[in-house]
């Protein structure tokens, strides 16, 4: 499910870098470890996630977009699958 564009921009503001991440970002790093130059790698685990994991919203973040979510002033807002999508995943954060 693609997320609200409010989602993405709270979530943007504790991301280390400026845009979210896309496809090729995952693509360069499979074709790199693919190639001849990751031959010394082994058994390591490689992040790509753009500093994402630095700092994550907390539910007050979200509150104002939860508020404008509920009275529909958000257009075009699947809201309950999105609400349970931020419940879900900050609950493994906190818990």
């Amino acid at each position: 499910m693609p997320l609200h564009q409010a989602v993405l921009d709270i979530f943007g503001k504790f991301n280390a870098l400026p845009y979210h991440g896309e496809a090729d970002d995952i693509g360069y790093t499979v074709l790199f470890l693919a190639s001849d130059e990751s031959k010394f790698i082994t058994g390591q685990t490689i992040q790509v996630e753009g500093g994402h994991y630095i700092a994550n919203p907390s539910i007050s973040d979200f509150n104002d977009y939860v508020t404008k979510a509920k009275s529909n002033k958000l257009s075009g807002h699947p809201y309950n699958k999105t609400l349970t999508w931020i419940r879900s995943t900050l609950s493994g954060v906190f818990s």
